[in-house]
């Protein structure tokens, strides 16, 4: 799949056609053109059939049959009179359909032609969507999550291996070691052991597949987000900021997803700091805000801005300013496609002059838009 090239419409149509593409969808698609026979032949992967028939019949029926096992998501325009109940059921069931009568398409044709395009638009961005998914790297991906490990495992480790060498040496001073130093030193081991523990189980976290929507806070996302990273910022002279926010907002969706988004801004932003030549303080903000309509994230930093040029490139597939050996997982593409498919949101950047803001803007789901009924 291409992402330069635009989607197919397949256009089964009669002599004279009834259905005209409006100039708009003609701009978004490429429409081909074809018989019942060439249907059955033709090796695109369109987001949409348009059927022009009489009446529907089994063997157009069986033909969509076979292009459901080709093309992964589609839907069928159905242009017919009454077509057989039986028949239409088995379509509607097959594949999401639509159908309207040549009546209907001649009287209200800028209306269907409208409505068509929203239709294939949203199935070749959910096509789009799921395919850069299929191809993110997972050699990346574990390359990333190793290194916040090892940011994250330096502190402890350095405090178990220290408090080894502190036993080690008093056993050479002293052979009757007091069982309180020697408690003391083994619980110390023990609460970083666990530490340990907890941090890989955050980071597996991060890529687990099997997983489930769920109510989450703001408050609780970005206070994972913090553990994970504060560390490995401070090593950089980096500052994490999360300022207080006034309510408790809660989103519905898949965290982990979420989650993956804002952990790639803020990689971005320390990159972006790491390249620059800002002597002032160095700081990334994480903050959220909401109305009665939506909830803003954003990632803010000062390390000088996007360039012009660059603004919307950034958000182009396989763009990257770094080597293939570097950056961190998903990119910035991926990344809008998550806030757009799985939120049904918006990623945005603003830039000024001391830097660049990313903006998730995220319809509210939560429990205070919810009324209950006595």
């Amino acid at each position: 799949m291409s992402e330069n090239t635009k989607p197919a419409l397949l256009h089964l149509c009669m002599q004279p056609s009834l259905f005209v593409p409006s100039a708009s969808m003609l701009e978004s698609f490429e429409i081909i053109a074809l018989s019942l026979d060439e249907l059955s032949l033709v090796s695109a992967e369109a987001v949409g059939i348009i059927i022009e028939t009489p009446s529907l019949s089994e063997a157009l029926l069986n033909v969509i049959k076979s292009r459901k096992s080709l093309m992964n998501g589609f839907a069928v325009c159905l242009i017919s009179q009454e077509p057989d109940e039986h028949l239409y059921q088995s379509l509607s069931l097959l594949v999401q359909t639509i159908r309207f009568s040549p009546e209907q398409l001649t009287t209200e044709h800028a209306h269907i032609c409208n409505d068509l395009e929203k239709l294939f638009v949203s199935i070749w961005g959910t096509k789009r969507y799921n395919h850069a998914l299929k191809i993110r790297s997972h050699r990346s991906g574990l390359v990333d999550s190793l290194g916040i490990v090892a940011h994250q495992w330096r502190q402890p480790i350095n405090l178990i291996s220290m408090e080894a060498i502190n036993l080690m040496i008093q056993t050479g001073i002293d052979e009757e070691i007091k069982s309180t130093c020697v408690t003391k030193s083994a619980q110390i081991i023990s609460d970083q052991a666990q530490r340990m523990s907890e941090i890989l189980k955050s980071v597996l976290n991060l890529g687990k597949i099997h997983r489930a929507k769920e109510l989450f806070s703001i408050r609780g996302l970005f206070e994972h987000i913090a553990s994970l990273w504060n560390e490995q910022l401070k090593h950089s002279g980096i500052e994490l900021l999360i300022p207080p926010t006034g309510e408790e907002s809660q989103i519905y969706g898949y965290q982990t997803d979420l989650e993956e988004v804002l952990i790639n801004l803020i990689a971005n932003a320390k990159d972006a700091y790491l390249g620059s030549k800002n002597e002032g303080g160095r700081f990334i903000s994480l903050e959220a805000r909401s109305d009665q309509s939506h909830i803003y994230l954003s990632v803010r930093d000062e390390a000088g801005g996007v360039p012009e040029p660059l603004r919307e490139e950034i958000f182009q597939p396989n763009f990257s300013t770094k080597n293939k050996e570097e950056g961190f997982g998903i990119g910035l593409h991926v990344a809008r496609l998550i806030v757009e498919q799985e939120f049904k949101g918006s990623l945005e950047l603003k830039v000024s002059t001391k830097g660049s803001s990313f903006i998730v803007t995220i319809p509210r789901n939560d429990l205070s838009n919810l009324r209950f009924i006595d």
